[in-house]
């Protein structure tokens, strides 16, 4: 990032030891498409790609974005040291009435570094503490049993199997198995425990 780019980048909503995260905006529509056509970053959001064909769906989708904050954030992880972007998190289907949202990640670089630890440590501690939800919802494809299987081992509960929840391309349609944390349990959790020992912050 140039320094004029870096005086006009917005501020941080957390910035830590390894990560800081910027708020998605225009000047990252170019990173946007490039991740797109990343196979690992699909999972993010699986229809996504489907959305944002062009680098001017994709700027359409920026401009929603900061449009509707009330109902998405999107945020772009930064690594402090190396000064480049790693990945994306969204809170997605903000229900401000019932105190729920969706959470997703993306990391494309670095991934399993503490950068990404501590971002995803901020983004959870945030939207619990800050925006006061009383549940974050994680969406997960069933044939990653990895994932699942970490899901459950560190805390979190598993609510059901979404069947033929989305259709991630014309005429093919997957399961979604769907996880919660609770605001009244996340810090016992063994996946908060171990983050703020590796990855510590204060919010």
């Amino acid at each position: 990032m140039s320094p004029s780019a870096k005086e006009s980048a917005p501020s941080p909503i957390y910035q830590g030891k390894y990560c800081k995260l910027l708020p998605l905006s225009l000047d990252d529509a170019l990173l946007y498409e490039h991740w797109l056509s990343n196979e690992s970053f699909q999972a993010y959001h699986p229809l996504l790609k489907r959305v944002c064909p062009t680098l001017r769906s994709i700027h359409l989708h920026i401009l929603n974005v900061q449009a509707e904050h009330s109902k998405i954030r999107e945020v772009v992880i930064w690594h402090q040291s190396a000064e480049v972007p790693i990945g994306l998190v969204s809170l997605s289907a903000i229900d401000e009435m019932n105190g729920k949202a969706e959470l997703s990640v993306a990391v494309i670089r670095f991934l399993g570094s503490r950068c990404m630890w501590e971002a995803v440590h901020a983004c959870i501690t945030l939207s619990f503490e800050h925006l006061r939800l009383y549940k974050l919802i994680f969406h997960v494809n069933p044939r990653n049993l990895s994932l699942c299987k970490l899901l459950l081992r560190n805390g979190f509960t598993q609510e059901g199997l979404l069947q033929k929840e989305i259709e991630v391309e014309p005429g093919r349609r997957i399961d979604l198995v769907r996880f919660a944390l609770f605001r009244a349990t996340y810090r016992d959790t063994p996946l908060m425990t171990a983050l703020q020992r590796i990855v510590p912050i204060s919010i």
